[in-house]
């Protein structure tokens, strides 16, 4: 099965350039960040509270 594409929020290209667990867009080079949230489970691993800390800390910096 194909993975699937993510839409930049920029220019709203599809982007296919993989950098790990990221993705860059093909047209205007955004990283594009998609976390996985825990399934099945209602204890979230500390691993992703610490990433999305992370994310929000790093996007409140950029403001």
């Amino acid at each position: 099965m194909p993975k699937k594409l993510l839409k930049c929020p920029n220019c709203f290209n599809y982007a296919i350039n993989y950098i790990g667990k990221s993705k860059l867009c093909e047209k205007c080079g955004i990283k594009l960040v998609y976390p996985h949230p825990p399934r099945f489970s209602m204890q979230a691993n500390p691993k992703y509270l610490s990433y999305i800390r992370k994310l929000k800390e790093s996007s409140n910096n950029n403001i």
